[in-house]
């Protein structure tokens, strides 16, 4: 017995607390990248000419990614993925839109502000990744 506790017990309870953790721990990574990204694509805003504050700017996007919620139930089986998809797609289309209403910018601008840090991070992981293919082959 350990604290109270037979020896079988552990292992269920183990097993819960693993399967609920990545539950628990999403809304933290999605709060995490809507905090970063948006900073990212703030700056993007900032220069391209956009005329905003950075607590407006947050306040505007916070409503966008409300969709995100969706992607809680990835995990369950066959309606979890196709909700997940619906979410993303909702939540960047309101986010396009949230930057384009809070910056009175035009939609050109906007899909470049918000697609360019996504842009930038993608080009950086795979540049990153080919330097260290390179490096490992010789």
């Amino acid at each position: 017995m350990l604290g109270g506790l037979s020896a079988a017990e552990p292992g269920w309870l183990s097993g819960g607390l693993l399967a609920l953790g990545p539950w628990l721990n999403q809304p933290l990574r999605l709060l995490a990248l809507w905090l970063v990204y948006g900073l990212l694509v703030m700056i993007a805003v900032k220069v391209l000419g956009g005329r905003t504050t950075l607590p407006r700017f947050y306040a505007a996007t916070a409503y966008a990614v409300t969709p995100l919620i969706l992607t809680i139930v990835a995990p369950m089986p066959w309606v979890g993925p196709a909700l997940s998809v619906v979410g993303w797609v909702a939540a960047l289309v309101l986010y396009a839109r949230a930057v384009r209403m809070v910056t009175d910018m035009e939609w050109g601008r906007t899909v470049l502000c918000v697609a360019l840090p996504a842009i930038l991070v993608t080009a950086i992981g795979l540049s990153k990744m080919l330097l260290l293919s390179v490096l490992t082959i010789v």
